[in-house]
């Protein structure tokens, strides 16, 4: 890809833009419209009958979270490729929100509330 060649050129920080507006798009689907239909408060007998009654709806909640983690991942390399020339120290910062994307599909789905106490 020849966007992808130079982090200075526009069509490279049109790119970038494109990554965001898609998990604009992608992003209300899986993280407020499943997770509605799945998860009932308090009761997790019940969001357990959802989950396989729901099943395909359920894998693409999943499959959106992960395309919005692998998005968000290329987005902070970019970022930080764009940046770079810039600010070095302020350009690593992008680099630090993908830490946090392993914690955010357990606590959206509720998947720490669903274990029985030990």
């Amino acid at each position: 890809m020849s966007v992808m060649k130079d982090p200075k050129s526009r069509s490279y920080a049109r790119f970038a833009g494109a990554l965001y507006l898609s998990v604009a798009f992608i992003g209300p689907f899986s993280i407020l419209y499943v997770p509605s239909q799945i998860n009932v408060a308090g009761d997790a007998a019940a969001t357990m009958a959802n989950l396989v009654a729901h099943r395909g709806l359920y894998m693409a909640g999943l499959a959106g979270d992960a395309a919005i983690m692998l998005i968000e991942l290329a987005l902070a390399v970019m970022l930080y490729f764009m940046f770079k020339p810039v600010n070095a120290t302020g350009a690593g910062c992008c680099r630090l929100p993908p830490l946090a994307l392993p914690i955010r599909p357990a606590r959206r789905w509720g998947l720490t509330t669903l274990s029985a106490p030990g």
